[in-house]
């Protein structure tokens, strides 16, 4: 939406993957906010209107961080 409002069309492409598999230019920059806190961590009130996926990143919180580490 943004994209568009500020008229940067020609500027800036989004592309969903998992993680990098099947991109085959040249990236300029990757911008990631993955989930990082593990599957038994009892989350704050105020945060359980936010989805599972969005902040839990597996049994120890940290294996898409790693993914993502080894990626680059």
């Amino acid at each position: 939406y943004n994209i568009k409002a500020y008229g940067l069309e020609d500027r800036i492409r989004l592309q969903q993957t998992d993680l990098l598999e099947g991109v085959e230019e040249t990236i300029e920059m990757v911008v990631s906010n993955p989930p990082y806190i593990s599957e038994d961590y009892q989350l704050p009130a105020p945060l359980h209107y936010e989805p599972k996926g969005a902040l839990v990143g597996g049994l120890s919180g940290d294996e898409l961080l790693q993914r993502i580490i080894s990626t680059v």
